[in-house]
């Protein structure tokens, strides 16, 4: 019986050490494991940025001398962002010529229900918010340095008879009717816009996308319960679960709901709270050089009702006018990044009847096209993924067996109200895809799967698969253009980034992995269960199933984080087939806007893109959502393979203020002024500076070293293209959001009055950094300084008889046989759109040749002699060929 009793006692004590030998094991290969690359394994940093300098200074030689931009301000005050992303998460612009002067404008969207309270020089809250409204900036002239001067429209009205049309874009509820009229009324919260001569009148309109009034993170239910998260430079690492509690809480007293159905008044009579705005150009009747407007948007029927970040335009059914694609995302109060629940939003998609009717007024046929996003028996909800939990025993056996069920996440319901069964859009574009002549349609879906849509001969589209369907991302942005010159229009698609494997980044802890949250259940399956990559994807023209092979030599100075082999987590699933490959664009930070052009006229795409997902240096989950801007220049030498070299500091357009470059040619080193708040280290920061994050796993320590300078970037939202000052080299606007999380280095502890006393406010949750005094985003404008090479921009102009499309939008030209670009009015940039001249860089050679495939159903094509053009604009029309400037 003794022996028995020992035996028993023996066999517990054994099944215990093993269990917790186990779980010991469970915590330390799946909880905590990162790469290892045995030909660097042993390689510290300082040695890895050697190389790589090294790798770049080879790929560069014997190419053009680098030229960097110049920063202009251009803008005024009114142009910023006064807002913060718990009031505005979205800021756009539109590119255009509003005045047929020959240069372009630009309109900036607003937050026109603001209740931002900005800082006075001490730091020390306004007692009202700054007021705020759409603006339209006139390009005036160039000044003495060649330099595009910008002014607003109101400051330029002075002729009384129509200042009331020429003011009506600023978007206000009621517009005024006089310059002397208050600008403190309530105006639209807009987040993009794009322009295009919709009734073929020879004038530009302008379409607006507005917004509901919403904040994230706002209800319990959508709060974000905090795992342990790495802390940006200069603040200690916090353990504790807390509720993601919203900024603005302490500013605006805002209650959580739906206004998706709700209507309030303007001078429209009642409109949806997120009604979209239709401006018709009606000419410059009054000859001041300012154009007027008329509200045409209940009359055209595109008024919509739902928060609108991206329009598409094109004819899709070919029949001579053009359509508009609205991509909609929920109400910001539903954003289910932090909930176990679902929130979307239907698309739009409006059929223009002036060809078959001859009416001016669109027909709205997403859900009869199959293009609305919502989810049903013939489109189902993509399966999102969890634990299955075994019964009767320690949650670890569960995690170790990694068995992941297919779910579908219920509905997200908020005060009695229920979201919308459908898709988060942030972005779309059309690419004629299959090259039959009828354009198709990409839409970039966030904590979901990017989808491309066939349209068949313009009655139906068909979603299908293409090279990245298999796996979810969170999609924002896109980038169109032949990138390695086959004379195919390739796609990039902007994702989450490569910085969801940064090891300073944790992997949400399994346990929650039984009732995850929306984004933890994507983001754990690309390390655990292969089923999803936020990596950004590039795809080949060659065919939608196909991704094009890249290269990116990295930056010599800052690279990504995770273009360092030991910085990046394994993917330990067995079953893993994406390989994370360094020298690609797979490392590269998360992107908002992006925008492709030829930085040097050498006939070569390439491309910038920016993004910052909480604040300056991110805020919560700073690795994770901060991008800094990047330019990946084209240094392919032929078509065969494309490579990219990161030259953003050679070109000095870092999103980051105050950076210096004086001494990155001599010293090979960018540098600024330390942020005086929330940044406990020396009075400057060195782009070779680096921490080293400790994250504490079970029993065990990871240690990953981060560059600081990344952390000062400004929370960028777009990106746009485009020659401001007529010089034929493309310059670049950028486009911030403001807080109260400044990096200047006179930023200042943001305070209060309460009575007589000034008090400090303090932070509003431990996981955020202590509040600043409020900066303002700035709209930065980047020229380019490029003079060498040759251009050509090409005007189409179709005047065929039955053509409501006057700038030929959908076209097709070809320059010299080798140079291809496609007319748009929106690019798929993160809400910014641009209506310009096609841009040819041509190197050191001529265009004598062009090539232009007309928007029409029999896909018309004209091919005409150029007579050794260069640095010059052509204007072609589809019935009389080469017309004069």
């Amino acid at each position: 019986m003794k022996n028995k009793k020992i035996y028993a006692i023996f066999a517990v004590l054994t099944v215990i050490t093993l269990h917790y030998s186990f779980v010991f094991y469970v915590n330390n290969t799946i909880y905590n494991r990162s790469v290892s690359f045995a030909e660097v394994k042993a390689m510290d940093t300082f040695s890895y940025l050697k190389a790589n300098k090294k790798k770049l200074e080879k790929v560069l030689q014997g190419s053009e001398e680098i030229t960097p931009f110049t920063e202009v301000d251009a803008f005024d005050e009114n142009a910023m962002s006064w807002s913060n992303i718990f009031g505005q998460y979205i800021i756009g612009a539109a590119v255009f010529d509003a005045n047929n002067d020959g240069r372009l404008d630009v309109y900036f969207c607003q937050d026109g229900e603001n209740w931002t309270r900005a800082t006075d020089q001490d730091a020390v809250l306004h007692n009202k918010p700054r007021y705020q409204h759409n603006g339209l900036y006139l390009n005036l002239k160039n000044d003495a340095d060649g330099n595009p001067v910008f002014a607003e429209v109101s400051q330029l009205c002075k002729n009384s008879s129509y200042v009331a049309e020429e003011l009506l874009v600023e978007n206000f509820l009621f517009p005024r009717q006089s310059v002397f009229d208050s600008m403190e009324r309530v105006a639209r919260k807009s987040y993009t816009a794009i322009a295009a001569d919709f009734n073929n009148d020879g004038r530009t309109d302008l379409l607006v996308g507005n917004s509901s009034p919403g904040m994230p993170w706002s209800h319990p239910k959508t709060q974000r319960v905090l795992s342990q998260v790495i802390r940006p430079v200069g603040r200690q690492e916090k353990t504790s679960k807390l509720p993601l509690a919203a900024q603005g809480m302490y500013f605006v007293h805002h209650e959580a709901r739906d206004n998706t159905h709700d209507k309030r008044e303007s001078s429209r009579g009642e409109e949806y709270y997120a009604a979209n705005c239709l401006f018709l150009n009606m000419g410059d009747k009054d000859g001041d050089g300012l154009p007027e407007w008329k509200d045409y948007s209940r009359e055209a029927n595109i008024e919509g009702q739902r928060v609108t970040p991206s329009f598409a335009i094109a004819d899709i059914d070919l029949d001579g006018d053009l359509d508009v694609y609205e991509a909609n995302v929920m109400d910001i109060d539903f954003w289910p990044g932090g909930a176990t629940s679902w929130a979307g939003a239907e698309n739009r998609l409006y059929i223009n009847q002036l060809v078959p009717t001859g009416e001016f007024k669109f027909l709205e046929q997403a859900a009869a096209m199959g293009v609305d996003g919502v989810f049903d028996s013939d489109y189902p909800m993509p399966y999102y993924y969890k634990l299955k939990r075994l019964p009767l025993v320690a949650d670890e056996y569960s995690i170790a067996l990694q068995n992941y069920v297919p779910y579908h996440p219920p509905l997200l319901k908020i005060n009695g109200q229920t979201a919308e069964n459908a898709e988060i859009s942030w972005a779309s574009v059309f690419q004629d895809v299959n090259g039959d002549g009828y354009p198709d349609l990409w839409v970039a879906n966030d904590l979901g799967y990017l989808r491309l849509y066939i349209n068949h001969g313009g009655k139906r589209f068909e979603s299908v698969q293409h090279a990245r369907s298999q796996r979810s991302g969170m999609w924002m942005t896109f980038a169109p253009g032949d990138y390695n010159g086959d004379l195919k229009e390739d796609l990039f698609a902007g994702n989450m980034g490569g910085a969801v494997l940064n090891i300073g980044l944790t992997v949400p802890n399994p346990r929650e992995m039984f009732t995850p949250i929306i984004s933890n259940s994507l983001a754990f399956m690309q390390v655990f269960g292969d089923s999803h990559n936020a990596s950004h994807g590039l795809f080949n023209g060659v065919g939608a199933n196909k991704l094009l092979q890249n290269t990116v030599w990295h930056s010599k100075v800052l690279p990504p984080d995770t273009s360092y082999p030991n910085n990046v987590r394994a993917v330990v699933t067995k079953y893993s087939k994406h390989q994370f490959k360094m020298n690609s664009l797979d490392p590269y930070e998360f992107a908002w806007g992006s925008t492709c052009f030829d930085v040097q006229n050498d006939g070569k795409l390439d491309m910038y893109y920016l993004g910052c997902l909480f604040g300056r240096g991110g805020g919560v989950l700073s690795i994770l959502g901060t991008g800094p801007g990047r330019l990946l220049v084209n240094v392919s030498k032929n078509s065969n393979s494309l490579e990219f070299a990161d030259l953003t500091a050679e070109h000095h357009v870092f999103n980051i203020e105050e950076l210096q470059y004086d001494k990155l040619q001599t010293q090979g080193y960018i540098y600024r002024r330390s942020p005086l708040q929330n940044w406990k280290k020396r009075d400057w920061v060195y782009s070779y500076d680096r921490s080293t994050w400790a994250v504490q796993g079970p029993d065990i320590q990871e240690k990953v070293a981060n560059h600081d300078m990344i952390q000062l970037a400004e929370n960028g939202r777009t990106a746009l293209a485009a020659d401001f000052n007529n010089d034929g080299f493309l310059d670049l606007l950028l486009r911030n959001i403001g807080g109260y999380d400044s990096r200047l280095s006179t930023s200042k502890n943001l305070k209060f009055r309460d009575g007589d006393e000034v008090k400090v406010l303090p932070a509003h949750d431990y996981n955020f950094p202590t509040c600043t005094n409020f900066e303002p985003g700035a709209s930065r404008l980047f020229i380019n300084g490029y003079r060498k090479n040759n251009w050509l921009k090409v005007k189409l102009v179709d005047d065929s008889q039955q053509s409501f499309n006057r700038d030929a939008i959908g076209a097709r030209v070809v320059v010299n046989r080798k140079l291809l670009r496609v007319k748009r009015a929106g690019q798929g940039s993160f809400a910014a759109n641009a209506l310009q001249d096609l841009h040819f860089g041509l190197g050191s050679t001529t265009a004598t040749h062009i090539e232009i495939t007309w928007p029409d159903r029999k896909q018309t094509k004209q091919q005409l002699s150029l007579a050794n053009l260069k640095n010059d604009i052509v204007v072609i029309s589809k019935t009389r060929g080469i017309l004069s400037r």
